[in-house]
């Protein structure tokens, strides 16, 4: 009880830190017993290792940005026309940034008056130029558009979150009473801070450790071993594409690992469909999908057969 009230004032003082009062919620998931409360306030101090056990407050919705010039002239942070563009998993990679920093960080973004760029990798900048160059102008960097305001959001959300926790957590636990069960600590967590309407466990949709229903080639359509040519080779990468869309709507890859991967496919699916397919651009794109789904168990048969679609592209090419 002593702690719940101390958090509570904690909160309503706007100049004491989030990672201090995150602190104090550590030591509260003690006294509950709650592996719910203290995994949150963990992630929320130290960075969120999977993606996946992202809180909807830190998935920014956000635009993009760069320098458009044509090698004499420049225009400096000028948008990406998103209309343009027809590729949905791009228009991802264009509109969202995870957070996944530890809140230390997140508070030194919201202070940081002067901005800090987000850069985009090369090969997405490539991407994009392929569909909005013209007249010999093109992105030579592209970057997030964030400002302070984006990370100060984020640290009122994890205040005013912890504080409508508290609040009900209050009305539930009196001095005379124990702590209320775990699995109802837990309900609570979900629902308040993870914004789960239905308030399932958070074990229920943090993918750590979490067991999915997903059968790699459930279907039985991708056969990489049987290619003969590189057209059968790029129909192939083409169902590989589409499968890692499978894995991740089973939530058997986290959003993030699958739509880089997916991009990364997708681009050895077009240099396979080239007037001249070129070999060692094929082959890094496969080898970045691989090292980005290499990590997750549910995701072996994708990487194998990514593993025999790079043997084969050594042997076609």
């Amino acid at each position: 009880m002593k702690v719940l009230q101390q958090i509570q004032a904690d909160i309503l003082d706007q100049g004491l830190p989030v990672s201090a009062i995150l602190r104090k919620a550590k030591v509260l998931a003690a006294q509950l017993g709650s592996e719910d409360l203290s995994s949150w306030a963990s992630q929320e101090l130290d960075g969120y290792e999977d993606i996946a056990a992202l809180p909807d407050y830190r998935i920014l919705n956000t635009g993009t940005s760069g320098r458009w010039t044509n090698g004499y002239h420049a225009v400096n942070n000028q948008g990406v026309p998103l209309f343009r563009i027809d590729d949905e998993e791009l228009k991802k990679i264009l509109t969202r940034f995870n957070v996944d920093h530890g809140i230390r960080t997140v508070e030194q973004l919201a202070n940081d008056q002067e901005g800090r760029k987000f850069i985009l990798s090369p090969d997405v900048t490539a991407l994009v130029n392929h569909y909005v160059s013209e007249g010999g102008y093109g992105y030579t960097s592209l970057h997030y558009s964030l400002s302070p305001h984006h990370f100060e959001q984020i640290l009122d959300t994890v205040r005013n979150r912890l504080l409508d926790l508290i609040l009900s957590l209050d009305k539930r636990w009196t001095i005379e009473d124990t702590p209320p069960p775990k699995e109802e600590v837990g309900r609570l967590v979900s629902v308040v801070i993870y914004n789960n309407p239905e308030g399932a466990s958070v074990s229920m949709f943090d993918q750590r450790g979490q067991q999915v229903q997903y059968q790699f080639n459930a279907a039985g359509d991708i056969n990489v071993e049987s290619v003969t040519n590189v057209d059968q080779l790029s129909d192939q990468l083409s169902k590989l594409r589409s499968e890692i869309e499978v894995a991740r709507q089973a939530r058997a890859i986290p959003d993030d690992a699958a739509i880089e991967a997916e991009f990364h496919v997708l681009q050895a699916t077009r240099k396979a469909r080239a007037d001249e397919p070129d070999k060692a651009s094929m082959l890094d794109h496969i080898g970045k999908a691989k090292a980005l789904l290499g990590d997750l168990a549910a995701a072996a048969g994708l990487v194998g057969a990514l593993a025999k679609a790079a043997e084969q592209i050594g042997r076609l090419l």
